[in-house]
C-alpha cells in the first residue's frame, strides 16, 4: 500500500505539471465514458429493470392474428375473449381491457380523462392490489351489477387531495355515478399501452351484457397467466386448436385465422430492444474512439519520458514495476474522467428525458441509480487499463543504454509509429461505421418526413370530445349533438371545415371487423378498418375521392344505408370492377351498405408501406355496435391554436358536462408518430458527430507528432532541393494511408453493423449506395485536412532551423 501511495502520489504529481494535457484527456474520457453511461441508464431502466408485477415471467399477451393482412397482434374479439376463458386450461386466468374516456364532473370544471373497462379477474392475474380499499367483487362484473370504480394514485391526488376517506364516496363519470371501491399503488402501470396515448386514470368493470358476449367487433387487448409448469409453447398449442375449432363454427372470425401468445415482458420491450442496443453498442464506438485518442496521446508522453524510465530502471526499478507506474496514471486519469463522466450523465439523462418518444421510454425508467453508477466506475476502470496498455509498455522494455548516451535523440522507432498508425486506422474504422449508420437514419427520418400520407395535414387542429353513454346511447342523440356542435364551430372565424371521426388517420383508434363485399371473388369475410365519419369528413381532411360522391344531408333519410370504401378495399374485392352501387356488410348481422364512393388510400403512420383497407359510415346510420365518432377536425385559415378556446366554449355551449381534451395539430401528430425514428437519429447522429471530431483530433495529433520527429529528415530533404510541395505530398501520402486503410474497414465493418439496423430503417436499403459513397467521401475529406494542416506547417519550416533540430 506504501508504494502503491507512492506510486499515485508521483502520478498526480507528474500530470499536475501538465495541466492542458491531463484536462485535455479527462476531457475526452468524461465524454466518452459519459456518453455510454447515460445511454446505460436508458437500456437500465428499459431493458434490465424488472417487471412491476409478481411472477412476471408467468405473463404473456394473447393477440389474434390476421395472415390476410399480415398482422400478427391484432385485439381481440369479445366473442373470442369469453370463449378463451371457458376452454383453455394452460392459464390460471384470462383477463382483457379496452380504453374508456370520460367527463369527470362534479367539481368545477369537467375534465376528460381515460380509463380501462377491464374485466373482473384483471388486477388478480396481474397479481396486483390497492393500496387503499379492494378489488372488484364478481357482481360488479355482471352486465346491471352496481357501478364500481379504482382509482388511479395520480387522480387520487391531484383531483381529489389524497382523501384518505375517499372510499365509499360516488364520483360522476360520464352521467353515471360510481362508488370508489379502491387507489391502486403510485408504482402501478399498466401491462402494455396499446393506443401509446392513454395512462389510464380509472378502472371499471366491463360488466359485457349477452349482447357484448357475442360481438366480434376487435376491441379488447387480452392478457393472461400461465399455470406453473405450462410454457409457452404449449398454450400456443392449445390456443391454436381453440381457435381452430372455433372458425369451424363460424365465418365470423375466418380472416382472424390465429393466435398469438407473446411473453408480457418481449411485448414491452421487443420492439424496443434492437435500437437500444445498437445504440449502446454506438456510445461504446464513441467511447473506444476515445481510449485510441488517450491511449495515442499517453504513448506520445511515454516516448518523451524515456530517459526517465531510464535511469528508474538502471536505479533497480522492474519491468513490472514500471509497467505499474504507467497503468497507476493512466487509472488516476481515467478516474478523474469517470468522475466528471457522472455529473455529465445527470445533464444527459434530463436531455434524454427532454427528447424521449413517451412510448419507448417511461419517464420513470430515466433514474440514475446503484447500477448506473457501478457501470460507470467499471466503465472508468477499464476504460484507465485499455488506455494504459501501450504506455505501459514502454516500461517492459525499456533501451537504457541508446537513451542515456549524452546527446541521444528520443525516436519513435518503427515499431512504436505501428502501434500509433494502428490507432488512428482503428478510429477512422469506427467512426465510418458510426456516420455511415447516422447518414442512414438521417435518410430514413427525411424519407418518414415526405411519406405521402393520403390527406393534408397542414391547418388542422384535432381534439377529443367523449360522449357519455348513459346520455348519447344512441346514433340519433349522438348525430343530434354533432349537428349542433359543428354548425357553431364552423361559423367561428377563421374556421373552413369541421369534421368529426371515431379515430384520426395517424392512429390506431377506431375499429375494425369482418366485412362481406356482394359480388366479390373472396368467399369468407376480411377484417377492414372502419370510420364513422360526419359529411366534410374528406373536405377537411382534404382526401380526394378517386369515385362516386361523399356523403351529405340525404343519407340521414335514405331507405338504404351507404357507405364509401378505400381504394384497397375496392381493389381487393372487386379489382376489375366498379364498386359503385356494390354493397358491403360487417359480419354476417349486419346491414348491408351500398357503396357511393371510393376514397384514395391512407395511411395509418409514416412507416407503414401499404394501407390499410377502410370502410366509412356516416354518423347518421351508425349501428349501436359501432363507436361513435368523438375526434374533432377543424380546418382553419388561422393559426390552429389560437381556436382552442373558442371551440371549447363552443363545446360547452352544447353540453356543459363534456370537456376537450389532447388538443393537438395534425402536424403535431404526425411529428410524434415519427418521434422514435427522430430520437434514434440524434443519437445516433451525436456520437457520431463526437467520433468524428475526436478522430479529427486524432489524426492531427499523430501527423503533427510524426512531423515533429521527422523535423531534422525533412531540413535534409529541403536542404538538398527538395520543394515544399514535394514535402507536402510526402507528409499527405502517409497520412492517406491510414485514411484509405480506415475506410476499407469501416466500410465493411458498416455493413455488418447496418445489417443490425435494419429494423431501424424505413425506406432505406441498410447498404444505400449514395450514402456509404457520401459519408466515406466526408470522412476522407476531414481526415485529409487534419493531414493536410501540420503537413503544410512542415512544408513552410526553415531548413537551416530543421537541421539544427535536437
Amino acid at each position: 500500500m506504501e508504494t502503491l501511495w507512492n506510486d499515485l502520489r508521483y502520478a498526480f504529481r507528474t500530470l499536475s505539471r501538465k495541466p492542458a494535457f491531463t484536462a485535455t484527456i479527462i476531457l475526452v474520457l468524461a465524454l466518452g465514458i459519459g456518453v455510454t453511461s447515460a445511454i446505460f441508464t436508458v437500456v437500465n431502466g428499459v431493458l434490465l429493470q424488472p417487471l412491476p408485477f409478481p411472477q412476471s415471467n408467468q405473463l404473456a399477451m394473447i393477440w389474434e392474428t390476421v395472415p390476410s393482412a399480415k398482422i400478427d397482434q391484432n385485439t381481440v374479439a369479445p366473442a373470442d375473449f369469453v370463449t378463451w376463458q371457458k376452454e383453455s386450461r394452460s392459464f390460471e386466468g384470462i383477463a382483457a381491457w379496452t380504453t374508456t374516456i370520460a367527463n369527470l364532473v362534479g367539481s368545477g370544471d369537467p375534465e376528460q380523462i381515460a380509463g380501462h373497462s377491464v374485466s373482473g379477474n384483471y388486477f388478480s392475474v396481474l397479481g396486483v392490489h390497492p393500496t387503499l380499499g379492494r378489488l372488484f367483487a364478481p357482481e360488479e362484473d355482471l352486465h346491471g351489477g352496481p357501478h364500481a370504480v379504482i382509482l388511479s394514485n395520480n387522480l387520487w391526488r391531484r383531483h381529489f387531495g389524497s382523501d384518505p376517506n375517499i372510499l365509499g364516496k360516488n364520483i360522476t363519470l360520464g352521467a353515471i355515478a360510481y362508488q370508489v371501491i379502491g387507489v391502486m399503488p403510485a408504482t402501478f402501470e399498466s401491462p402494455y399501452d396499446f393506443s401509446r396515448a392513454y395512462a389510464p386514470e380509472f378502472w371499471i368493470p366491463l360488466a359485457f351484457s349477452n349482447e357484448d358476449a357475442q360481438s366480434q367487433s376487435h376491441t379488447l387487448v387480452a392478457i393472461a397467466r400461465l399455470k406453473h409448469g405450462v410454457t409457452r409453447a404449449s398454450a400456443q398449442s392449445e390456443m391454436e386448436g381453440i381457435m381452430a375449432h372455433m372458425q369451424g363454427l363460424t365465418s365470423l372470425t375466418a380472416d382472424a385465422a390465429g393466435v398469438n401468445i407473446v411473453s408480457l415482458e418481449e411485448q414491452r420491450v421487443g420492439t424496443i430492444r434492437p435500437a437500444l442496443l445498437i445504440l449502446f453498442s454506438a456510445a461504446g464506438f464513441v467511447l473506444l474512439i476515445g481510449c485510441a485518442n488517450v491511449a495515442n496521446l499517453l504513448f506520445v508522453r511515454a516516448i518523451g519520458r524515456g530517459k526517465e524510465i531510464a535511469i528508474r530502471a538502471s536505479l533497480g526499478a522492474g519491468p513490472w514495476r514500471l509497467v505499474r507506474q504507467f497503468l497507476t496514471e493512466s487509472l488516476l486519469l481515467s478516474t478523474a474522467g469517470g468522475l466528471a463522466a457522472f455529473f455529465l450523465v445527470q445533464w444527459g439523462v434530463s436531455l434524454l428525458d427532454y427528447v424521449r418518444p413517451v412510448d419507448l421510454i417511461p419517464a420513470t425508467n430515466l433514474t440514475v441509480d446503484w447500477k448506473v453508477f457501478a457501470f460507470t466506475a467499471a466503465a472508468s476502470l477499464f476504460t484507465g487499463a485499455l488506455c494504459g496498455i501501450l504506455p505501459a509498455l514502454q516500461g517492459l522494455r525499456p533501451n537504457l543504454i541508446g537513451t542515456l548516451k549524452e546527446g541521444g535523440k528520443s525516436s519513435s522507432g518503427g515499431a512504436r509509429s505501428r502501434a500509433r498508425n494502428i490507432l488512428v486506422v482503428a478510429e477512422i474504422a469506427i467512426a465510418c461505421a458510426l456516420l455511415i449508420g447516422a447518414g442512414l437514419l438521417l435518410k430514413t427520418f427525411v424519407h418518414l418526413t415526405h411519406v405521402e400520407m393520403g390527406f393534408s395535414a397542414s391547418n388542422i387542429l384535432t381534439l377529443d370530445v367523449s360522449l357519455p353513454s348513459s346520455r348519447y346511447g344512441d346514433a340519433a342523440r349522438e348525430s343530434a349533438f354533432y349537428d349542433q356542435l359543428i354548425p357553431r364551430i364552423k361559423s367561428l372565424p377563421g374556421v373552413e371545415s369541421v369534421a368529426a371521426i371515431n379515430g384520426l388517420p395517424v392512429s390506431f383508434e377506431g375499429g375494425g371487423g369482418g366485412f362481406f363485399a356482394e359480388g366479390s371473388t373472396e368467399p369468407k369475410p376480411l377484417i377492414t378498418a372502419y370510420r364513422i365519419i360526419t359529411p366534410d369528413y374528406f373536405q377537411t381532411m382534404k382526401i380526394p375521392l378517386a369515385a362516386g360522391r361523399s356523403f351529405n344531408s340525404q343519407d340521414r333519410t335514405a331507405s338504404e344505408s351507404v357507405a364509401i370504401v378505400s381504394q384497397s378495399f375496392a381493389t381487393r374485392f372487386w379489382p376489375h370492377e366498379s364498386p359503385l352501387g356494390k354493397r358491403v356488410k360487417w359480419g354476417s348481422d349486419g346491414p348491408w351498405m351500398s357503396v357511393v364512393g371510393v376514397a384514395s388510400d391512407v395511411k395509418l403512420d409514416q412507416t407503414n408501406i401499404r394501407a390499410p383497407r377502410f370502410v366509412y359510415m356516416p354518423y347518421t346510420q351508425v349501428p349501436v355496435a359501432f363507436a361513435f365518432p368523438y375526434e374533432l377536425a377543424v380546418r382553419t385559415s388561422v393559426p390552429p391554436e389560437t381556436l382552442t378556446s373558442a371551440i371549447r366554449k363552443e363545446v360547452a355551449a352544447v353540453d356543459g358536462q363534456l370537456a376537450i381534451a389532447k388538443v393537438r395539430t395534425m402536424d403535431q401528430i404526425l411529428s410524434t408518430s415519427i418521434a422514435k425514428q427522430r430520437f434514434n437519429f440524434l443519437l445516433m447522429g451525436l456520437f457520431a458527430a463526437l467520433a468524428l471530431a475526436l478522430v479529427t483530433a486524432g489524426i492531427y495529433g499523430v501527423v503533427s507528432y510524426g512531423v515533429l520527429q521527422r523535423t531534422h529528415e525533412i531540413g535534409v530533404r529541403m536542404a538538398l532541393g527538395a520543394k515544399p510541395v514535394d514535402v507536402l505530398q510526402l507528409i499527405l501520402k502517409g497520412g492517406m494511408k491510414l485514411i484509405a486503410i480506415g475506410l476499407a474497414i469501416g466500410i465493411a465493418g458498416a455493413i455488418i453493423l447496418t445489417r443490425a439496423m435494419e429494423t431501424l430503417l424505413v425506406g432505406v436499403k441498410p447498404t444505400d449506395a449514395l450514402t456509404f459513397v457520401s459519408i466515406s467521401a466526408l470522412l476522407a475529406g476531414v481526415a485529409l485536412l487534419a493531414c493536410y494542416l501540420p503537413a503544410r506547417r512542415a512544408a513552410r519550416v526553415d531548413p537551416i532551423v530543421a537541421l539544427h533540430y535536437e
